[in-house]
Formats: C-alpha cells, sequence, structure tokens
C-alpha cells in the first residue's frame, strides 16, 4: 500500500503544493458543513454505512484518488476527528481501509479521541 506522504513526496513541489492546497480546501469545507453527498461518484463526501458518524471524503489528485475519514461525534459538536486517510487501490482494499477508520474511531471514544 502506497502511503499518501510518499506519493506526494514524489510530486514536484508545484504539484504538491496545488494538491495539498486543495485537500485543504475540502478539510475545511467539511468543517464548516459546506459538502453535500450528491449521490453519484463525484460526491465529495459519504457517510459510512457501517457508522453513521464517520464520514468518507473523496479527492482525485491526478491520477490518485485519495480518501479520508473522519467522524462527527455528538459528544464534540464543533469538532471533525480526523482517524485515517488512504489512497483507493480496489474495492476490497477500500472495504479494509474503511473498516480500518472505524475501528480507530470507535476505540478513540472512551478517551473522546485525545492524543497523548
Amino acid at each position: 500500500m502506497q502511503k499518501i506522504e510518499q506519493w506526494f513526496s514524489n510530486l514536484t513541489p508545484w504539484a504538491r503544493s496545488h494538491e495539498l492546497g486543495r485537500i485543504d480546501e475540502l478539510m475545511e469545507a467539511a468543517a464548516y458543513g459546506q459538502l453535500e453527498a450528491t449521490g453519484d461518484e463525484r460526491t465529495p463526501i459519504l457517510p459510512i454505512r457501517a457508522d453513521p458518524e464517520i464520514y468518507e471524503l473523496r479527492h482525485q489528485a491526478l491520477t490518485k484518488k485519495l480518501r479520508f475519514y473522519h467522524g462527527e461525534p455528538q459528544e464534540l459538536p464543533d469538532a471533525l476527528v480526523a482517524v485515517h486517510r488512504h489512497i483507493k487501490t480496489t474495492n476490497s482494499h477500500q472495504e479494509d481501509q474503511v473498516q480500518h477508520a472505524a475501528d480507530r474511531y470507535n476505540g478513540g471514544r472512551p478517551t473522546a479521541w485525545e492524543t497523548t
């Protein structure tokens, strides 16, 4: 599995800066509740069926399909809890990554997702 950071490090400085800016815009729009599921494959946000508090943010960066997972817990109404990100390769790989995100999110609930 190719890590997002590794893939970004192989881009030219201009391409890396451009894509990181686009991702920042996506994250900001999510934080402000400005994204809506459009019902097609180009939708920028989808709730994860296994856990409706977890959302998948979708971003196409050049030839890569990037996926970012965050939770919107009721306990923290003004927060997004980032839990995982990856480059999508296959559907089965995607399902494994969704499960990993859900496990991390649910595992953090007892400590209110605090980091040490």
